[in-house]
Formats: structure tokens, C-alpha cells, sequence
């Protein structure tokens, strides 16, 4: 323990220099590209930039671009911008994210396969030390894009074909397609644990909306999706991130274009139908796709979005839910050749850590799970 805080202690003195630890209740925000060069469809450079809730940049950390013992390279496509979620363990520890394998620059890098290209689950901990050891050859020819882990030993992965996929921490191309049962989908967004139970989001005719993937969490194959009733009910919806709040009211990010469907979707629960009532469009015209929930101080839901506008231009924005009245805010702009893509709350120490450190009180700005 001792041992942790002299690390916390140095490393804090270091400012940004080198790549720290985070800051409870700060966000982290997954960035593609450096500003160096226009986006592409090739594989461009990741980073993690550290935000407090204002829009102050703290630190970027970037993500391995050479191979170094067990762990990969970890970088993502320019122009996929159905790419890069960004989740917290359940428990709090941990940041999940992917990518590929891959040089910057490398051509086409999300139709690559997978054999030639593998594609790569990494998870950081509130030391900043990034942890690409986790590989595998699914979603072959198409995009990974999201995982979620429950404590950093399990993964479980989403992308453009292949379904959900299960990995356990540090294996090599040793996962499982989980989701074979009832109305199984290949194609899918964003996955995320709320409530200890698994949930994607997909687009596809076959699952539109956010589903249950089997009880709990499961790792064996044949499992069902069971829709959230009411969420595929426009076929013009095209739902990204979501965040369940509780068992009646949930956000969710959607991309659509079509005016008053896209943007920040307020659902609730209704006489047993999830019910869309609210949909808020971020202040530039742009598209949503990332989201992050917490709760301001006086019991209000609290907001936090990356946008995307036409000049490709991304943002994150804050919005508070005081009604249809709310407005987003714009907290930080993104610099020019780069796109914010997954967005989350800095992961929290060990509770032992998390005591010694007296950060406790910080514990609370989380998305909630």
C-alpha cells in the first residue's frame, strides 16, 4: 500500500510530462490521430486524454505504436467513427478499450483480416499503464469496436460481424461467440455491464435497440438476446452507447439524422415498454455516438457526449436533464486531424487504495452501473 501511494505521490509531481495516474471524477475521452495528418480509413494513432468535468486537459496518454512483450499495438481507424466505446469495469478499476494490432498508416486497417491483423482488447488502470496483452482474430474483414469487462480478467467484445465475443485476459485468439441463441446478431455497437448483467446495442434489421445477452454474464455460446421491449420501435433509429440509470430510465446516443430521432435520447420505462420521451440535439447540428452519465449534487442525471459536426469536427458537450428546456454545453473542442471518439469517468483506485488516497468522495462521479 505504502508502496502505491509513492507512486500516486511521484507521478502527480510530474504533471503531464509523463503519462500519470487519473484523477477520480475525471473523464477520459479515446482520441484517433495526432493532428498530424488528415483521417483516413487507415490506422491512425490512439490516445487517452484525461479531462476534469470542465474541460481542463490533464494529461494524454499514448497508446502503444510498437510491440513490447506481451503487449500490442494498440491503434484505430481514421474514419470509423462506429469504433472506439470506451467502458469502466464494473468495479470500477479498470478503462476497456480495442484496436488492431497495427502500424499508424496502415491502409484500410478495419477490412484488414484478422490473421494478418489482430485485433486487440487493452485496459488501463488508474496508474495510466496501458495493458494490450489480450488478442484475438474475431471480427475478421470488419470493425471492432467496443469491450466491457466486469474486473479486468473477462472481456467481452462487439464489432461489425461475429457477434459478442468472450476473452479472458492475456489469452491469444481463445474466445467464444456467445450470442448463437434467439434473435443472435453479428453486427453490433456498443456493450456495457449495468446491474451485473451483459448489454449490447445494435442497428441490424434482426436486434434494432439494446438487448440482454443471456443471464448475468455469461461466457458459453448459444445465448439469447432478449430486446429491451419498445427500443426497436422506429426502424430509422440508429442507437450507439448507452447508460441504464436504473430500472426505469436510461440514455442512450443515437446517430440518426433524422430531425428530432437523433441525438441524446431520454428513455423510461412506461407500463412495461421502454418508452422514448425526450430527445436533445447537441449544439453544433452533429452527431452523438458516446456517452457518459453521473449525477450533479443536487440529484439531477449529468450528461457528457462526444459530437461529431459535418466539418468533422468532434466536441465533448455536457448536458444536464432538467427537461425538454436542456441544453448541451460545449466543455472542449478537439484539435483539427483528430476525432473524440468513446468517453467514460477515470477509473477508481482498489477500496483499500481508495480510502488511503481520501478519495472517496470523488468515487461518486461514475457512470452508474
Amino acid at each position: 500500500m505504502k508502496q502505491f501511494l509513492s507512486i500516486v505521490v511521484l507521478a502527480a509531481a510530474a504533471g503531464t510530462a509523463l503519462a500519470g495516474p487519473f484523477s477520480a471524477g475525471n473523464l477520459v475521452v479515446y482520441r484517433a490521430g495526432d493532428g498530424s495528418a488528415a483521417l483516413s480509413n487507415a490506422a491512425a494513432a490512439g490516445f487517452l486524454d484525461e479531462y476534469t468535468p470542465t474541460g481542463t486537459l490533464v494529461q494524454s496518454i499514448a497508446l502503444p505504436t510498437s510491440v513490447s512483450g506481451a503487449n500490442r499495438r494498440v491503434v484505430l481507424s481514421g474514419s470509423a467513427s462506429s469504433e472506439g466505446q470506451l467502458t469502466r469495469s464494473a468495479d470500477g478499476r479498470y478503462l476497456a478499450f480495442v484496436g488492431y494490432d497495427a502500424n499508424p498508416g496502415t491502409a484500410s486497417i478495419a477490412s484488414s483480416t484478422s490473421a494478418t491483423v489482430n485485433r486487440v482488447i487493452a485496459r488501463v488502470g488508474i496508474d495510466g499503464a496501458v495493458d494490450s496483452s489480450t488478442v484475438t482474430t474475431a471480427f475478421s474483414g470488419n470493425a471492432i469496436r467496443a469491450a466491457a469487462t466486469d474486473d479486468g480478467s473477462r472481456f467481452w467484445m462487439t464489432g461489425g460481424t461475429n457477434g459478442v465475443q468472450f476473452a479472458q485476459y492475456g489469452t491469444s485468439n481463445v474466445n467464444t461467440q456467445i450470442n448463437t441463441g434467439t434473435g443472435a446478431s453479428t453486427n453490433n455497437r456498443a456493450v456495457n455491464i449495468f446491474n451485473g448483467q451483459l448489454y449490447i446495442s445494435s442497428a441490424s434489421a434482426s436486434l434494432r435497440g439494446v438487448a440482454a445477452i443471456g443471464a448475468g454474464l455469461p461466457t458459453t455460446n448459444g445465448q439469447a438476446a432478449t430486446l429491451l421491449a419498445g427500443t426497436n420501435s422506429n426502424t430509422s433509429s440508429s442507437g450507439y452507447d448507452f447508460a441504464i440509470v436504473s430500472s426505469t430510465l436510461m440514455y442512450m446516443a443515437d446517430d440518426s439524422a433524422v430531425a428530432g430521432l437523433g441525438g441524446l435520447q431520454r428513455w423510461e420505462l412506461i407500463a412495461g415498454t421502454w418508452t422514448r420521451t425526450q430527445t436533445w440535439a447537441p449544439s453544433n447540428g452533429g452527431r452523438i455516438r458516446q456517452l457518459v452519465n453521473t449525477m450533479t449534487s443536487t440529484g439531477e442525471n449529468l450528461l457528457y457526449v462526444t459530437v461529431v459536426d459535418s466539418a468533422n469536427v468532434t466536441t465533448i458537450q455536457s448536458l444536464v436533464d432538467l427537461g425538454a428546456g436542456s441544453s448541451f454545453n460545449v466543455i472542449a473542442t478537439g484539435a483539427a486531424n483528430t476525432a473524440f471518439r468513446g468517453i467514460e469517468f477515470a477509473p477508481i483506485p482498489t477500496p483499500g487504495s481508495l480510502a488511503l488516497l481520501g478519495l472517496a468522495g470523488l468515487a461518486a462521479g461514475r457512470r452508474r452501473r
